[in-house]
C-alpha cells in the first residue's frame, strides 16, 4: 500500500514538474496520455522521451506500471481517494496556472485597449484642432475681404477688376501627382483660376464652348489674361488639360491666382549703412540714363528724400484695397533717394514703381499673380534696363511665361531669394532659371541668418542693417533679402549701358567676390556682387 502511494506521489510530482516546465499546452497532452495509461491495465511497458529547457531526459514509467499490476491483489483495498488526491493536486495547480494566465491576458488586453483609446482620443483631438484652425482662418479671411469690399464702390463691376472672392490660407493640394505645382502651404485666390494665351487661342477655346468671367488684354506681353470662377469641385490639373487639349501644349498657361509677400524683414535700431557706401560705383554714374523697374508696394513720393527723385508710380491693386507704403518706399529710396541726409545708389535714375501689395490685417502685405503679371506688362512698355522684384511666393505658370518675355527682350529680372530661413523651400520668382536670385549679407560678408539657401541663389549683396527712408519723413534700418536686391539691380543696369553687348548676369557671376565654399554655393551663390 505504501509503495503504491509512493509511486503515485512520484507520478504526481513528475506531472507537476512537467506542467511547470512545459506549461499548460504540454501538460494537456501528457494528462490525456496518463489517463489513457491508467485505464489500460494490460499495458506493461512505455518509454516517454522528452526535452525540457534544452536539456534532454528519458524516463521509463513502464516498470512502475508493472509493479502496480503485480500488486493487483491489493488494488481492491486502495481507496479511490489516492487517485482523487493526485487529481485534486493536479487540478488545483491547473486552476492556479489558468487563473494566472487569465490575469496576464486581461492585463495585456486592458493595456492594449487603453493604448488604442489614447490613440483614438489624440487623433480625435488633432482633427478637432485642425478643423478649428481652418475655420478660424476662413473667418479671418472673410473679414479681410469684406472689409476691402465695403470700402469699394458697391456698383463696381466684377469684370475689369482682378475679381472678388475670399483669400484663404490653404495647403496647395491641387493634385498629388501634379509635379508642376509642389509649393506646400501656398496661398491663393480660392474661387478663381486663370488662363493666359494669345487671342487666337482664346478664339479656339470659345469655339469649343469655354466661357470666361473676364478678359484683360496684356498688350506689351502679347497675351490675353482670363479669369474664371472655380466651382467647389474644381481641379486645376483637369482644367489645364482641358485647355491644352484644345489649343495644344505651349500655347496657353493655366494656373491658380497665387499670393506673394515681401517676407519677414527685421528692423534695427542701428544707424545703418548708407547704400552708396556699400558698393563701388563708376565715376560717371550720374551721366548714365538708367531706368529701373520696381514691383513692390506703394511709394510715398511726399517724403522729402524722394521729392526730387524721378519716380513714376502705377497702381495694380484691387479698387478699395488698402495699399501699404513702407516696403516700397524703402526699396525705392535705396535705389534713387536724393536728400541732404540720405542718398540712394543712383539718384538720377528713372524709376517705374508698380504698386501690387495690398494690406491684409492678418497676412501682412500681399500681392497676387494677376497684379504681378499686369505690373510686368506695364513695365515692359517702359523700355527699362532691369526689373527689381522684392517679394517671394510659390511657382506660377502664368508668371513664369510672362518672365520669359523679359528674357526674350533682354531685360534681366532680379528677385529676392526669400527670408524663410536656411531650411525653407525655394521661393519664386527668384527660383526661376531666367531670374537672378539675390541673398543678403552683412557688412562683414556674413550670411543673413533668415535668408533662404539653395542652388538657385546667384549673388550676395548688403542686406543687413541697410538704412532707408520710411513713409512720412522718417528714416529706418532694416535687414532682409529684399534690401539686397537694389544693389544687384543697379549693377545690372550699369553693365547694360557700359557693356551693351555683354550678358549682365554672366558678367556679374564672373566678377563676384567668392564667399563661403570655393565656387558657387547654396549660401552665397557666386559671391558678393562687384560691378
Amino acid at each position: 500500500m505504501n509503495s503504491i502511494r509512493q509511486h503515485l506521489m512520484f507520478l504526481a510530482n513528475q506531472v507537476l514538474s512537467w506542467v511547470r516546465a512545459l506549461g499548460l499546452a504540454g501538460f494537456a497532452g501528457f494528462w490525456i496520455l496518463t489517463r489513457s495509461l491508467l485505464a489500460d491495465a494490460e499495458r506493461t511497458e512505455l518509454n516517454i522521451g522528452f526535452s525540457v529547457g534544452g536539456v534532454g531526459g528519458y524516463y521509463e514509467i513502464g516498470p512502475v506500471l508493472d509493479q502496480i499490476q503485480a500488486e493487483a491483489a491489493f488494488d481492491e483495498q486502495i481507496s479511490d481517494s489516492l487517485i482523487d488526491e493526485v487529481e485534486d493536486e493536479v487540478t488545483g495547480f491547473v486552476e492556479d496556472t489558468v487563473e494566472t494566465e487569465l490575469d496576464v491576458g486581461i492585463d495585456e488586453t486592458v493595456e492594449d485597449e487603453l493604448i488604442f483609446d489614447v490613440e483614438d482620443t489624440v487623433e480625435t483631438e488633432l482633427i478637432v484642432d485642425v478643423e478649428d484652425t481652418v475655420e478660424t482662418e476662413l473667418m479671418v479671411d472673410v473679414e479681410d475681404v469684406v472689409e476691402i469690399e465695403l470700402d469699394a464702390d458697391i456698383g463696381e463691376s466684377f469684370i475689369g477688376e482682378q475679381g472678388l472672392g475670399i483669400a484663404v490660407i490653404a495647403e496647395e493640394v491641387v493634385n498629388a501627382f501634379d509635379v508642376d505645382i509642389e509649393y506646400e502651404s501656398a496661398r491663393f485666390h480660392s474661387g478663381q483660376w486663370l488662363v493666359m494665351a494669345d487671342a487666337i487661342a482664346f478664339e479656339e477655346l470659345a469655339q469649343e464652348g469655354f466661357v470666361f468671367d473676364s478678359y484683360r488684354e496684356l498688350s506689351s506681353l502679347g497675351f490675353i489674361l482670363a479669369e474664371v470662377s472655380a466651382p467647389s469641385s474644381f481641379n486645376i490639373t483637369t482644367a489645364r488639360a482641358g485647355v491644352l487639349d484644345v489649343v495644344g501644349a505651349g500655347r496657353a498657361s493655366v494656373d491658380l491666382n497665387h499670393y506673394y509677400t515681401a517676407g519677414i524683414s527685421i528692423d534695427s535700431s542701428a544707424a545703418g549703412f548708407q547704400p552708396a557706401s556699400a558698393i563701388q560705383l563708376p565715376n560717371n554714374i550720374d551721366q548714365l540714363p538708367l531706368k529701373i523697374g520696381v514691383i513692390d508696394s506703394l511709394v510715398d513720393l511726399s517724403h522729402p528724400g524722394l521729392k526730387s527723385s524721378k519716380i513714376e508710380v502705377e497702381n495694380f491693386t484691387r479698387r478699395g484695397a488698402k495699399q501699404p507704403e513702407s516696403h516700397g518706399t524703402a526699396v525705392a529710396s535705396i535705389i534713387a533717394a536724393s536728400g541732404r541726409d540720405y542718398a540712394g545708389l543712383i539718384p538720377n535714375a528713372e524709376v517705374f514703381a508698380a504698386s501690387v501689395f495690398e494690406e491684409q490685417r492678418h497676412h501682412g502685405d500681399t500681392a497676387n499673380a494677376v497684379s504681378l503679371i499686369r505690373a510686368l506688362d506695364w513695365l515692359l512698355s517702359k523700355n527699362i534696363d532691369v526689373v527689381n522684384v522684392s517679394m517671394a511666393g510659390p511657382p506660377n505658370k502664368l508668371l513664369e511665361l510672362a518672365l520669359k518675355k523679359f528674357k526674350d527682350k533682354g531685360i534681366p529680372v532680379v528677385a529676392a531669394a526669400g527670408n524663410g530661413g536656411p531650411a525653407a523651400a525655394p521661393m519664386f520668382p527668384a527660383a526661376y532659371d531666367d531670374v537672378i536670385a539675390v541673398t543678403a549679407v552683412d557688412a562683414k560678408s556674413r550670411a543673413f541668418r533668415m535668408a533662404n539657401r539653395g542652388s538657385y541663389v546667384d549673388l550676395s549683396a548688403l542686406g543687413v542693417d541697410v538704412a532707408h527712408l520710411k513713409p512720412g519723413d522718417g528714416y529706418g534700418t532694416s535687414s532682409g533679402t529684399s534690401y539686397a536686391v537694389p544693389f544687384v539691380s543697379t549693377a545690372v543696369a550699369i553693365i547694360k549701358h557700359q557693356y551693351p553687348e555683354a550678358d549682365p548676369a554672366q558678367l556679374l557671376f564672373e566678377s563676384a567676390k567668392d564667399l563661403g565654399e570655393p565656387g558657387k554655393d547654396d549660401v552665397y551663390g557666386y559671391g558678393l556682387v562687384n560691378p
